[in-house]
């Protein structure tokens, strides 16, 4: 459970992104809005870039907990359904913000949150996959890279013209209409004599390295390379920092053994106890590998 004021900061920033743009609005505009100190807000996020990532993240959460709402008593396709339906509704709940972010996206947002989309491709791809094998059978399997990519892609279409809509539509109507665009991609797939465009051996391959246990070493490279990143912002000696570096680096390694020692961890976190520009992420690493911080 994400702490409530970081929650509280999540969702100002979200409405005034969504106003002004998420270039337009400052750290200070944000803290002035909460009545907190800028100093306050660094507090909780390092920097707008961490903050803008913890919002997507912040959307990806609730989304996943409302398909979870959806009873598994339903036959396949109907779960299936009502879980595109909890989607599109969670993208027409935030339209604002989701119409700054198509009209804002560049090489620095997308930069900041290339993890996050890359955790979501396998996520989303598996979803599909699962589903897709359920309930049409594993004849489809040769094309499962095609018909993986064309239905994402279709559904995101939607979403961007929904986005820039004034009419309403039923997500209920809309879900059995996309099915059926399912179905009728995945028909003419079947019925085709032509090979793939997107061989499902490679694209096995581009999902392989998703495991949990290599996305959670990949989130933690990440982390310890934000880290890396801050510590050369930071006013010290040249020695002491090229000290912290190592530390880094040693965490680094320990994390890429079989078996790492928690113990290990945590004491060469505490050698970077106080630092005040990666006291989050030496948080948030600590929590990610189950350590108590000392």
């Amino acid at each position: 459970m994400k702490n409530a004021k970081r929650v509280e900061i999540i969702e100002k920033a979200i409405e005034m992104f969504a106003e002004k743009g998420f270039h337009a609005t400052t750290v200070q505009e944000i803290a002035s809005a909460l009545k907190i100190s800028k100093g306050g807000f660094y507090t909780y996020f390092p920097s707008k870039d961490e903050l803008i990532i913890e919002i997507f993240d912040y959307y990806s959460e609730k989304m996943k907990s409302g398909m979870q709402q959806v009873s598994t008593e339903l036959p396949p396709r109907q779960r299936m359904e009502q879980q595109l339906k909890v989607q599109m509704e969670n993208y027409i709940a935030h339209k604002p913000f989701m119409q700054m972010h198509f009209r804002e996206q560049n090489a620095s947002i997308i930069k900041g949150i290339q993890l996050f989309i890359r955790k979501n491709f396998f996520e989303m791809s598996r979803w599909y996959e699962n589903y897709f094998i359920e309930i049409y059978g594993p004849d489809i399997q040769p094309y499962m890279g095609d018909i993986i990519t064309i239905c994402e892609g279709m559904k995101q279409s939607f979403v961007r013209a929904f986005m820039f809509n004034e009419e309403e539509v039923d997500m209920e109507q809309f879900s059995v209409y996309l099915m059926e665009r399912f179905d009728d991609v995945i028909s003419g797939l079947l019925k085709t004599e032509k090979a793939p465009v997107i061989d499902k051996k490679k694209f096995d391959q581009k999902l392989k390295p998703w495991s949990e246990k290599e996305h959670k070493e990949e989130e933690a490279k990440e982390i310890l390379n934000t880290m890396k990143e801050r510590l050369e912002k930071e006013v010290l000696e040249d020695e002491t920092r090229q000290e912290f570096i190592q530390v880094l680096d040693f965490i680094l390694q320990e994390i890429k053994k079989e078996q790492p020692q928690r113990m290990v961890i945590q004491g060469m976190l505490a050698n970077l106890k106080g630092i005040k520009g990666i006291e989050t992420e030496r948080e948030r690493f600590a929590q990610m590998m189950n350590v108590q911080l000392l």
